[in-house]
């Protein structure tokens, strides 16, 4: 297993693996063996086995109220998945190097992917919305994308980047004509050596 993600209510794991094979589990209490066993034992049955990817899969991320898994792969591609039919909906190609990271925002359905020197912005239907490459604003390579809930027409984070060499990136999706055409930023980095408050 290389990566893991659970549903916001605990009841579905997503597994991805160096076999280039999602795995959906079901997460359920084992109420027969709790009475007799301090704790909460969990009890994974295996739903169903996604294929798609044709190299380890990388990084996984999960909206169920959206209704879909998006899955990151060595093999350049993201793969966003129907959680109920358990089916490929999109394939999300053009990455140059293999997915790093991706995130769902849950309100507007928007996908982030990642790779070291680019972060791409994807609707739920696989349109591509925006398209940063790092080096071309002067960033270090990344490391980890979160997308947050926010709206997109908000004023506020709707992505954050953390990047090789310390830094975290907070990212707007800037519009124009209700379309979402390009990107900018404000960014802050953590102190490198930790000074203590007097």
């Amino acid at each position: 297993v290389t990566c893991s993600v659970f549903s916001n209510d605990g009841q579905l794991l997503v597994t991805g693996g160096q076999d280039a094979v999602l795995g959906l589990w079901n997460v359920s209490k084992n109420d027969k063996r709790r009475k007799t066993l301090k704790g909460s034992d969990r009890i994974l049955k295996l739903k169903g086995r996604l294929t798609g990817h044709n190299r380890a899969i990388t990084c996984v991320s999960i909206s169920t109220l959206n209704g879909i898994i998006i899955s990151g792969s060595e093999d350049c591609s993201a793969i966003i998945w129907d959680i109920s039919e358990m089916v490929p909906e999109h394939v999300l190609l053009g990455h140059e190097k293999g997915i790093l990271s991706v995130s769902i925002n849950e309100r507007s359905g928007n996908i982030i992917t990642g790779t070291i020197f680019s972060m791409r912005v994807w609707n739920i239907n696989g349109a591509l919305l925006a398209y940063v490459s790092i080096s071309e604003v002067h960033l270090p390579p990344l490391s980890y994308i979160l997308a947050s809930d926010s709206e997109d027409w908000q004023s506020c984070v709707n992505v954050v980047t953390g990047h090789e060499d310390g830094k975290i990136v907070f990212w707007q999706l800037a519009s124009s004509h209700d379309h979402l055409v390009t990107e900018y930023m404000k960014t802050d980095m953590l102190p490198q050596q930790h000074t203590p408050l007097e």
